[in-house]
This record gives structure tokens, sequence and C-alpha cells, in this order.
């Protein structure tokens, strides 16, 4: 017959303790004599014992009881685990042993005994709480400055990420998103997510981006300006040749038109005008250069078309000669003789420029200089043969065939009508 420990396994006759789970074998194995009682768990015992050698059961008396020796029973402190392989083998690994033998207070005897084990609760983690975000809106281009926002009920330090921001946008871990949006334009759903180094949470909202708006056109002149004689009369005339001599205290009447491509109000301005003349908002330029503002540089006058796009400019540029009864003393302060010459023509010759009395302007007034060697010198050689037309001379400057009409008496086949 194969000899057991009280737990079955395998033992040599006279070993006093299981050298698998150190259970005390009381007789020694191979021994039951004696054993003529049981304890309450029907265990087999001595009659002398006071605890069971197997379930440690007390026995006989009352009130507490207290363990036997180490020597006589098994070990309640003992933690062992058995991993069974197959149907047949067993293999017991000690994983403590027991250091504190003194005895321990049991349960009455025939009381029931149970066992609990006590470790200490740790409450769960309680989850950040992340704000709302507010749907966004803007156009490339536009500077990006939007926070997400949360908070923890622990305290718990918090860490902000996010995912699908339109390009262009960054967020930094304390929620902060900052850039310049770069499009492309479309509707963005952003996932932000929070983190307290336990639990994330995570919120969503939509981002539209749009195209910024096409670059608006600047008003557009048309390419003629009406102008418009004393007598109501309209010539549409080129802007480029605006431009000219005006007399002082002739009246000037031209009206300007502009255009704006996207629809947008067109208002006019003027700089560099002579005194006199004005501009209104419509596009009037009107009035009369002042006397004493004939000079002998042009004004270089700029008319400016605007609008909400922007603003055009048109340069014209006017010389402003004198008003009739100008005088040669006025006209040689600040112009030269051909610029007299040309007064005195346009003004019909008056009288009062001829003040010698001999048929050409002004050269008296020109302190210093011979007539003829003058107008020779202003108006270009003088070996032209007598009976030359307009045809004739057409190769030459304007100058030339005034200076050949003077030295030749004003032949009357050069004056086609103007003097």
């Amino acid at each position: 017959m194969t000899l057991t420990c009280p737990q079955g396994h395998p033992v040599e006759p006279g070993q006093a303790f299981c050298s698998v789970c150190g259970e005390a074998i009381t007789p020694p194995a191979g021994s039951d004599a004696g054993r003529t009682a049981t304890c309450p768990n029907g265990h087999p015992v001595l009659p002398e014992e006071s605890f069971c050698g197997m379930c440690a059961a007390p026995l006989g008396g009352s009130g507490a009881a207290v363990h036997p020796p180490q020597s006589k029973r098994r070990s309640p402190w003992l933690w062992a685990g058995i991993v069974i392989v197959g149907a047949a083998a067993a293999t017991l690994a000690i994983t403590q042993w027991p250091t504190d033998t003194t005895p321990t207070a049991l349960p009455e005897a025939g009381s029931t005994t149970s066992s609990t084990s006590s470790t200490s609760s740790v409450p769960p983690n309680a989850a950040p709480t992340l704000d709302s975000i507010a749907d966004q809106g803007g156009i490339a281009g536009d500077i990006v400055n939007l926070t997400a926002t949360a908070s923890d009920s622990e305290g718990d330090g918090l860490t902000f990420s996010a995912s699908g921001l339109p390009a262009g946008a960054v967020m930094d871990s304390t929620g902060l998103v900052t850039g310049t949006l770069v499009g492309p334009a479309g509707t963005y759903t952003p996932v932000v997510t929070v983190s307290d180094g336990t639990t994330e949470v995570s919120t969503s909202f939509s981002w539209v981006v749009s195209e910024p708006a096409p670059p608006q056109a600047p008003p557009e002149f048309a390419a003629t300006a009406d102008w418009i004689d004393t007598a109501g009369n309209v010539f549409p005339t080129l802007l480029a040749d605006l431009g000219g001599v005006i007399s002082e205290t002739a009246a000037l009447d031209i009206r300007f038109t502009a255009t704006d491509p996207d629809g947008g109000v067109v208002t006019f301005s003027a700089s560099g005008l002579p005194v006199g003349l004005t501009m209104d908002v419509d596009g009037r330029l009107s009035g009369a250069a002042a006397p004493g503002t004939a000079r002998g540089e042009p004004y270089q006058a700029t008319i400016t078309a605007s609008s909400s796009a922007g603003a055009t400019d048109v340069a014209i540029e006017w010389q402003v000669a004198f008003g009739l009864g100008a005088t040669c003393e006025a006209i040689a302060v600040d112009f030269t003789y051909a610029n007299a010459v040309a007064y005195w023509l346009r003004e019909d010759q008056p009288v009062g420029l001829d003040v010698d009395g001999n048929g050409l302007p002004c050269v008296a007034a020109f302190v210093g200089l011979d007539r003829l060697a003058e107008i020779d010198g202003f108006y270009g050689p003088a070996d032209f043969a007598a009976g030359l037309t307009c045809t004739d001379l057409a190769d030459q400057s304007y100058d030339t065939v005034v200076a050949y009409w003077l030295r030749r008496g004003q032949p009357t086949n050069l004056d086609e009508g103007f003097g």
C-alpha cells in the first residue's frame, strides 16, 4: 500500500512531514496507532492532540484556542502555486514562507472560519472637461488666433493636440492655434484633443476657409473728352490731344468720363492746374487761367479718376499764353521773342505790340537784339526765295515758316485765313 500525507502526496514510511507540501504527519507515515478519534472535520487525530494535524481545527476544550507549534501543524501562512501538467504530474512552486511563528488566535471549536483579503482602494481617474469650440470661418491670408480651453477636477496638467486643421494653422500644447491661413478653400473639420496623462477627451468643430476676393480694377478713362466751346459746340478730343496752349482769361470747358469695371462710383480730381481752372467730382474741368498765370514753363496737370478699387491718372501739359491786352514788357519778363511773335499773331497783331511801328512785334522790348538777326536766329535761315507756299515749307518747323512770313512782308499766299 502507498503511504500519503493528509493532502494525498506520496511519503516514505516513518516520514514526519510531507516533502511536497510540508504537512505534518502524526503519527509518522505508515502508523495510525492511537488515531482513535476524529476532528470536527472528520480527520483522524490522537487523543492528546489539541489541534487537527490536517485542518488545524481545535480539539476538546472551550473558548479560543491557539495553533500548535509550527513543527506540529500545517502552516496557515504558506502560499503555494500548483501547476498541473497533463493528467498526472504536479509541481509546487513555493513563493513565500512565513517568518513570524507567533501563535495566532483562531475561532472557537465548531465555529465557521472565513478568510478575507484587504487591499487599498484607488479611485478611478476623473477625465478632463474640454470646452466646445465655436465654428470658425476665414479667408486665405487671414491671421489665426484661436484658443482651446479645458479643465481638470483633480488639478492634473493638461496637454492639447489637434488634427485636421486648415493649412497654415498650428496648435501648441497649451491649446493656442496660430498661423496664417493659406488654403485651399474648403470646409475643414478639425479634432482637438486634451489629455491629463491618463485619459483623453476630444471635440470637433467646423472651419470654413474661403479664397480672397479677386483684386478690383481701377477706373478706366474714356478714350476722348468733350471739349466744349463758348457757343456750346462739343468736340470729342483724344486725351493725348488735350494739351497745348491756352490763353489767360480764355474760357475752358472740358468734360472727362471714366467707368469702374466693378460698377463702383467714379469721382474726379485734378492737380497742377493753372490758377483759375477747377475740376469738379463729376469730371468737368472749367474756368479760365487767371491773369498773370502765363509763364515760360508749361503746367503739368494731372486728372485723376478714383473709385473704391483705386485710381487712374491722365497727364496733360498746358502752356498758358498771355491774354488779350498783354504788353511787350510783360512778355519780355519771362518769355522769348518767339513767344511774343506767337502771341502777336494769335491776337491778330494788336497795335500795342508794334511799339516801333514797323509791322513787327515787340522788337524794342527785347533790349540789345537786332530785329532781323533775332528773327533769323529764332526762325531759321533767311535764304528762302520769295513766293514759297506752306506746302513748300511743309518739312520746315512752324517757327521757320513764321520767320519766312515776317521777312517776306507777310505774303498772302502763306496767310490761309489765320493772319
